[in-house]
């Protein structure tokens, strides 16, 4: 958010989702910013090297200008990314073996 020149208002985690292959960690989240360093943001966030997934996007004015005199926004969407679980230790054990 930083580089991006954007300020997070608000990031909240949401509870897992468990699936058979991965599980589903999703996070709330709120910047504000001019538009195009909201794009910015957006962009290094699907630019990442783990799949990372902005979802549901919502963009409203703030009302506010910044020093340049550009409009600010405020961003709401959440972001989605998938962990595969890891596997217990006895099956891990039985394959080291095989």
């Amino acid at each position: 958010a930083r580089e991006a020149g954007v300020d997070l208002n608000m990031l909240r985690p949401q509870p897992e989702t468990p699936g058979p292959y991965y599980t589903l960690q999703s996070y709330e989240l709120s910047v504000i910013g001019p538009y195009h360093r909201v794009g910015r943001f957006l962009s290094s966030i699907g630019s990442l090297a783990r799949i990372i997934t902005p979802v549901g996007l919502k963009l409203k004015p703030t009302g506010e200008k910044d020093r340049s005199g550009s409009a600010k926004l405020e961003a709401v969407f959440r972001i989605q990314t998938y962990i595969v679980p890891k596997e217990p230790a006895a099956e891990v054990k039985a394959d080291a073996g095989a």
